[in-house]
C-alpha cells in the first residue's frame, strides 16, 4: 500500500522513516522518564507531503517531576 494502490499514489515513505527515526531517538534518549509512547493513528500522506499524527499520547515514567521537562524538550518532534 505505500506504494500506491488502487490509483492512489505512492506513500512519503520517507517522511514515515524520519519520524520513526526522530521518535525512536526520543524513547532512547528519555528511556528513564517515559513508560510508552503511542501514535495512533499516523498518517503517510503521498510523496512529498509528509506525514501526520492525529493523535500521539506519551505516558511518563513514575517520576513526574523530569518527565514534564522532558516532554516540553521535545515538543514538535513529529
Amino acid at each position: 500500500m505505500l506504494a500506491g494502490f488502487r490509483g492512489m499514489p505512492a506513500a512519503d515513505t520517507g517522511a514515515l522513516v524520519a519520524a520513526l527515526c526522530r521518535l525512536s531517538e526520543l524513547a532512547a534518549s528519555a528511556a528513564r522518564h517515559i513508560e510508552s509512547i503511542e501514535v495512533n493513528p499516523l498518517l503517510v500522506l503521498a510523496e512529498g507531503k509528509g506525514i501526520l499524527a492525529l493523535d500521539a499520547h506519551i505516558e511518563p515514567a513514575r517520576s513526574g517531576a523530569e518527565c514534564r521537562s522532558v516532554s516540553r524538550a521535545h515538543k514538535g518532534l513529529i
